[in-house]
Parts: C-alpha cells; sequence; structure tokens
C-alpha cells in the first residue's frame, strides 16, 4: 500500500533528515514546505495548500519529495473550485472597468475562473461611476467555474458622458422639457372607492327618508293640513337630495375608475368633486385638471 498523506511526509522526513549536513538545510524546507502543504490541505485552505505544493515540487528538492509532492499537487488542482463574475449594466453589457474583490482581496475582472478556497466568500464589485454591488457565493470542493452575475439595476453613465464639456467645445445642447408622468394604472384608484362608499350611504340614506316620508303622509294625510305633513314632504325633499348626491358620486367613481385603466402614461392630474344640493335634488360638479 502506498503510504499517503502526513504519514507519507513522516515517512519522508525519517529517510532525508541530516541534521549535520548544510545540504540537508534544503531537504528540511523541502519537508517542511510539504508537511505544511498536507496540514492546510486537511482544513481545507487549499490555496495555501497548493502553494505549499509548488514549493516542494521544485527539482531543487529530493526526488522522492518532488513524487510526492507532485501527486498532491494534482489531487489539490482537483479540489480547488473557482468561480468566474461577470458585472453587467441593465442591458446585459459587460462593464470590464469595474473594480472586482473577494473576500477583500483583488481580482481580475477578465471572465476567466478565479480559484478560491471551499466555502462562502464575499464578492463585491464598484463600477467606474460609483455603483457597489456585492453577493455571497459558497462553493463545494471540486465545484469549479461557478457563475456569479453582479447586475447593475439602473443605468450607468460612461466616464466620458460624465466627463465635462471643454473650452473649445463649440456644440450646443439642450434639454428637452419633460413633464411630470405617472405609470398606467391597472387598479381602481382609492378616490374612486370612496366615491363609491359615499354613493351606498347616499342611496341608503334616500331609501330611509322615502319609507320615512310615506309612512308620515300616510299617517297626517286624513288631517288635509298643510302643518301635519310638513315633516313628511321636508323628508320627501331630503330623500331626493340623498338620491342625487348618490347618483353623482356613483357616476363620479365609475368614470374616475374608467380612466385610471387606460393603459397609458398621462401627465399627472388633479381631480375635483363638489355636491350643491337645489330644489328638488341636488348639483354635482366633477372637474379634471392637467
Amino acid at each position: 500500500m502506498r503510504p499517503t498523506g502526513l504519514t507519507a511526509v513522516a515517512l519522508l522526513a525519517g529517510v532525508l533528515w541530516a541534521p549535520t549536513s548544510r545540504a540537508a538545510e534544503p531537504k528540511e524546507a523541502c519537508i517542511a514546505a510539504s508537511t505544511d502543504g498536507q496540514t492546510f490541505r486537511a482544513e481545507r485552505r487549499l490555496l495555501e495548500a497548493r502553494h505549499k505544493m509548488l514549493e516542494c515540487a521544485q527539482p531543487s528538492c529530493p526526488e522522492i519529495v518532488q513524487a510526492f509532492c507532485s501527486r498532491w499537487l494534482v489531487e489539490i488542482e482537483d479540489q480547488l473550485p473557482s468561480l468566474v463574475v461577470h458585472v453587467v449594466d441593465p442591458g446585459g453589457a459587460e462593464l470590464s472597468d469595474a473594480q472586482l474583490t473577494i473576500d477583500g482581496n483583488r481580482a481580475k475582472l477578465d471572465g476567466r475562473p478565479v480559484p478560491t478556497d471551499p466555502g462562502t466568500h464575499q464578492v463585491f464589485a464598484e463600477t467606474s461611476t460609483g455603483e457597489r454591488l456585492s453577493s455571497e457565493v459558497s462553493l463545494a470542493p471540486g465545484e469549479k467555474a461557478k457563475l456569479v452575475v453582479l447586475r447593475v439595476l439602473r443605468p450607468v453613465l460612461s466616464a466620458t458622458a460624465l466627463a465635462p464639456a471643454t473650452a473649445s467645445a463649440t456644440t450646443a445642447y439642450t434639454t428637452p422639457y419633460r413633464t411630470e408622468e405617472r405609470p398606467p394604472s391597472r387598479g381602481v384608484p382609492a378616490g374612486a372607492w370612496i366615491l363609491g362608499g359615499t354613493a351606498a350611504v347616499a342611496f341608503g340614506t334616500a331609501a330611509y327618508l322615502i319609507y320615512d316620508a310615506y309612512h308620515k303622509l300616510d299617517v297626517l294625510a286624513p288631517a288635509c293640513s298643510e302643518s301635519p305633513t310638513a315633516p313628511g314632504r321636508a323628508d320627501v325633499l331630503a330623500a331626493d337630495v340623498a338620491t342625487g348626491i348618490g347618483v353623482a358620486a356613483l357616476g363620479s367613481a365609475v368614470a374616475w375608475a374608467l380612466l385610471a385603466r387606460v393603459d397609458r402614461p398621462v401627465a399627472t392630474r388633479a381631480a375635483h368633486f363638489g355636491v350643491s344640493p337645489i330644489a328638488g335634488g341636488a348639483f354635482a360638479l366633477l372637474r379634471v385638471e392637467r
């Protein structure tokens, strides 16, 4: 059975140890590098383990040490995960001038896999215009070229667009006038619901007043006198006013709801609604201002 791991390192140390010779110093350094490399590998610090294996696989190390370290180096490379980071604008175009760091260490943003240790890592990027993006990424041993995309959510101006105009510039630029707009509404506005509720209350009030008025008139009508029937007639007039308010409020609510469902952006508007009682009913006015 072939020796592996720290057992093999101990075997190498026993074979090559020669403390009385100056030539033993490079051998000791090679053995120490192999020992440290296996320790780091066991702790899943694969980047450090790879660095140590590269040291002890050098031609200056004894052949037996080179053989073991070279084999361990291949195994570590297979276990070493990596990720590929892309920073893009809202349209998906690459922002290659962004600054990339992984766990606080600078990394190249060139589309190539970046090797790192297994575990959780913090990926951070900053664009040339100051946009800061971050993501937490978990990597398993052997997971290669895991894709990480950091996307800017709002338009990014290039450095050329942000640069001030020079004194020699002769081209004139104008800024177009833009009116305040709101996105198209798909639901019923709260104001329409309020007007609808007002209409419901007005209709309910009118129904009650009509019922009360006719009850009073039925009881007092035999007296055939103007005065006893006055309360009933007052209720009838109030019922007419409430009905008028209900009709006006309901019509305004329906109109408001229909206007709000038009699928196009429109300029911000203000709506004014007013109701005034008149003889035999009510007068309502709905005014919409641009």
